[in-house]
């Protein structure tokens, strides 16, 4: 079975010209994609299930 849905490089987020974090990096799992959902927004939460599906 394949654990790693995605891996996230370079994230970042500012207001204006005030930086709140930058240059984040992770790789987002299986166990991990509920937790994941607010962080990069409900597209993961959209996701076919076919793509979440074990491998056979």
């Amino acid at each position: 079975m394949k654990d790693e849905v995605c891996e996230v490089t370079e994230l970042g987020m500012a207001f204006g010209e005030h930086k709140v974090f930058e240059g984040v990096n992770f790789d987002v799992r299986r166990g991990d994609l509920f937790a994941a959902v607010p962080i990069l927004g409900s597209n993961l939460g959209r996701r076919p299930k076919d793509d979440l599906a074990p491998e056979s």
